[in-house]
C-alpha cells in the first residue's frame, strides 16, 4: 500500500517535466531537418606564410617536410598545379587540391604590351582562379578556368563555355575587383611594379588611381600581392627561382593604393617574397613607396628592412595640401623628421623621393633650390617624374626644358653645402601607351591611352633617358 502511494506520489510529481519533453519532441520532429554544418573554406595557399602552410599541413597529420616540398614547387619551381607536383603521391596530390588548400591565381583580364616593351596585366579578384595554362617568354598569358573539384586547369579545347565553369573561390570577405600589376624592362632584367589595395582612398590630385570609384576599395590579401608577382614571373618565363639571371629582379610597391594603410598584409607579403628556400628576392631590391602614413615609416624600416620612397611632389604645406591630401594629417616637416629616423644598416642607404613634374604648378627653378635645402641632410634620391596625363585630370606635363632647368638647380644648391648628399634620375614615361606609366593605373586600357596621349607634350622616349640612379630607381613604375 505504501509503495503504491509513492509510485503514484512520483507520477505525479515528474508529469509537468514528462509533459513538457512531449510537447519538445513532437516540435522536433515536425521542424524541419537540420542543416549538416558545412566543412570551413580552404585556405588559398598563397595567403599563407611558410610557418602557416606547415601548421595547416600538420593539421591533415602530414609531416613538416612535405610543406617545405610545397614551397619549394611553388617559390622555387614555379609550378602551382599541384598534379604536376611529381614528388608527391597521387592521392597526396588529390589531398592538396580538393581537401586541404586552394590553387589557381586570379584571372587575367587583359595582357597588354606597350611599343617600349612594358607589360601590364589586369587581374580579376572575383572569385574565379584559374590555372595558367600555357606561359612562356615572349608568349601572352593564357588561363584556363580552374575545376575545383579536380585542382587543375582545363585544355582551351576541352572547356565548357556555360555559365557554371567559373567558380568562385574567394572567402566573402573579399570584394570583387581589377587590380593591374606592371613589368617595367630595362635591358635583360626589369622591375615589378605591384599594387595593393583596389583602388586608393588617398585621392593625390594627379593620381588616376585616386579618381577611381570607392564601391569596390579594399586592401589586397598578401596572397593577392604575392600573385601578383607570380603572374609575372610565370608569364615571362622567369622560373626557376635559382636561374642565375632573373627577368624580374626588383619590386616596387608602386602600383594602385597606399601600401601602409595595408601594413598587415604588406609585411606577410614581403615575407613570403623574400624568403631565402623560396622566391629569394633580397629586400634591398625591394622598394615600398608611401604618401606619407608618417607612424608606420620607421616600423617599417626595423620590421621589414626594406627600401624606403615617398611621394613628395611638392616643397611647402599649401601646395602638398592640395597635390597630396594625407599632408593635411601628417605634414611635410613630421614625414622628413620620420625619413631622418628611417632605420638603415650601412652609411650610403638613400632615401627616395618622388616628385612628380607638373607644368606650371611645382616645377620652377626656385622650388628646385627649395627642395634642396629642405632635404638637408638626409641622403636623397630625387626622382623626377614627368607627369602622365589622364583624360580628367587638370594637370599639364613640364616640358623637357624645364625639367633639365630643375634639375641643374638641384645640383647646383646642393654643391654649395658641403656634406650633402642629393642623386637625381629623371623617370622618363614608360607604358604610356597602355595606360602603365606612373599615375595612370586605373583599370584602364589602350582605347583611354590613345586619348590621354594627346595631351603629352613632347618627352624623350624611354632609350633616351639618364642613367639609373644607385638604387634603380629610374626603372620605377
Amino acid at each position: 500500500m505504501l509503495s503504491s502511494h509513492v509510485s503514484r506520489g512520483s507520477a505525479h510529481r515528474w508529469a509537468p517535466l514528462l509533459s513538457a519533453l512531449a510537447r519538445r519532441s513532437l516540435s522536433s520532429s515536425l521542424a524541419s531537418p537540420a542543416v549538416a554544418e558545412q566543412p570551413a573554406p580552404r585556405p588559398w595557399v598563397y595567403d599563407m606564410t611558410k610557418s602557416e602552410l606547415i601548421a595547416r599541413m600538420q593539421e591533415f597529420d602530414l609531416e613538416p617536410y612535405r610543406a617545405r616540398q610545397l614551397w619549394s614547387w611553388i617559390y622555387q619551381q614555379g609550378v602551382v598545379d599541384p598534379y604536376k607536383m611529381t614528388t608527391f603521391s597521387l592521392p597526396l596530390r588529390e589531398r592538396l587540391a580538393r581537401e586541404i588548400f586552394q590553387f589557381g591565381l586570379p584571372s587575367v583580364v587583359d595582357p597588354l604590351r606597350s611599343d617600349d616593351d612594358t607589360r601590364k596585366w589586369l587581374l580579376r579578384l572575383d572569385g574565379s582562379l584559374v590555372m595558367p595554362e600555357s606561359i612562356g617568354p615572349d608568349r601572352p598569358c593564357v588561363h584556363a578556368p580552374f575545376d575545383p573539384e579536380r585542382g587543375i586547369g582545363l585544355r582551351p579545347d576541352l572547356q565548357d563555355e556555360g555559365p557554371g565553369m567559373w567558380k568562385s573561390l574567394a572567402s566573402a570577405a573579399k570584394k570583387p575587383g581589377v587590380i593591374e600589376t606592371v613589368f617595367i624592362p630595362r635591358g635583360s632584367t626589369g622591375t615589378a611594379c605591384l599594387s595593393s589595395q583596389v583602388g586608393c582612398s588617398l585621392q593625390c590630385s594627379f593620381c588616376r588611381t585616386g579618381a577611381m570609384s570607392k564601391a569596390a576599395l579594399r586592401n589586397l590579401s598578401s596572397g593577392e600581392i604575392v600573385a601578383q608577382f607570380l603572374s609575372q614571373r610565370l608569364a615571362l618565363g622567369d622560373f626557376p627561382s635559382s636561374r642565375p639571371e632573373r627577368i624580374v629582379s626588383n619590386i616596387v610597391m608602386m602600383g594602385m593604393g597606399e601600401p601602409l594603410l595595408n601594413y598587415r598584409n604588406l609585411t606577410r607579403a614581403v615575407e613570403v617574397l623574400s624568403s631565402e628556400d623560396g622566391l629569394a628576392l633580397s629586400r634591398r631590391r625591394i622598394i615600398v613607396s608611401t604618401s606619407g602614413i608618417v607612424p608606420l615609416i620607421e616600423r617599417m624600416g626595423h620590421d621589414l628592412g626594406v627600401e624606403l620612397a615617398v611621394s613628395l611632389h611638392a616643397v611647402n604645406d599649401r601646395l602638398r595640401d592640395e597635390l597630396v591630401p594625407i599632408n593635411k594629417q601628417y605634414p611635410i616637416e613630421m614625414l622628413l623628421d620620420a625619413c631622418r629616423k628611417y632605420p638603415t644598416n650601412k652609411p650610403a642607404k638613400k632615401v627616395t623621393f618622388e616628385y612628380v613634374m607638373l607644368k606650371g604648378v611645382n616645377d620652377s627653378v626656385e622650388e628646385a633650390r627649395q627642395l634642396a635645402r629642405l632635404l638637408r641632410p638626409i641622403p636623397s634620391l630625387v626622382n623626377l617624374i614627368p607627369f602622365n596625363p589622364w583624360e580628367g585630370s587638370p594637370y599639364g606635363t613640364s616640358t623637357v626644358e624645364a625639367i633639365e632647368a630643375f634639375t641643374a638647380a638641384l645640383h647646383d644648391e646642393s654643391s654649395r653645402h658641403r656634406g650633402q648628399i642629393i642623386h637625381v634620375t629623371v623617370r622618363w614615361p614608360r607604358g604610356r601607351d597602355i595606360m602603365a606609366a606612373c599615375g595612370q593605373l586605373a583599370n584602364k586600357g589602350v582605347a583611354q591611352a590613345s586619348r590621354a596621349s594627346a595631351l603629352v607634350d613632347s618627352l624623350p622616349a624611354a632609350g633616351e633617358s639618364p642613367p639609373v640612379g644607385e638604387s634603380g630607381a629610374a626603372a620605377q613604375a
